[in-house]
Formats: structure tokens, C-alpha cells, sequence
């Protein structure tokens, strides 16, 4: 059975600095659901990110978000990496299936 397109925001890597989960390139998908597939990084960056993908999905234009990853909250959570990734949020798009 052939399933409905369903939205999503491409999230893509386009900038790091520091130490970094993730190097330019990576890339994820969200789903207007906030389900992903892929990853920008883990944590509470990639939460921010899924955030940020939400509204790229409602206002349907691109958006660039900043993650910093030295905050003290990710400290308390051991995963400071002392760096900042700069993912790229496209969308919407509409696709159907894995990409």
C-alpha cells in the first residue's frame, strides 16, 4: 500500500567549531510529528534542533539555529563536547519512505 507524503524538515550540519558530535554534512530528518531519522549530534542539542524543526515545518522557510555545546545544562548531563554546530532547517518538503 502506498503510503501519503507526509512533511519534513532536512536538517544538515553546515558549520562546526570545537569539538562536535557531528562534522558538516550530517544530516537528519524531522517529521511534522518530531519523530527523526538520522542525527545531528544527540542530546539536548539534537532536542533544540527538533524544536527548530518544528517551526521551519510551520513557517515553510529555511532557517539556520546555532546549537552551543558548552552550556551548563549539558554539563550537568555529561555531554558538554566544547564546541557549536550550526545545522540548516529546509522544509517543508513532502517525501514518502526512507530517504
Amino acid at each position: 500500500m502506498l503510503r501519503e507524503p507526509e512533511p519534513f524538515a532536512l536538517c544538515t550540519v553546515i558549520e562546526a567549531r570545537g569539538s562536535t558530535p557531528r562534522r558538516p554534512g550530517a544530516r537528519m530528518i524531522v517529521r511534522a510529528d518530531a519523530s527523526i531519522r538520522g542525527t545531528v549530534g544527540g542530546g539536548t542539542g539534537e532536542r533544540d534542533v527538533i524544536v527548530a524543526a518544528a517551526r521551519v515545518l510551520a513557517l515553510g522557510a529555511p532557517m539556520m539555529f546555532p546549537v552551543e555545546m558548552w552550556a551548563d545544562a549539558d554539563a550537568a548531563e555529561g555531554m558538554v563536547c566544547g564546541g557549536r554546530a550550526v545545522p540548516r532547517g529546509h522544509g517543508p518538503a513532502a517525501g514518502c519512505g526512507a530517504p
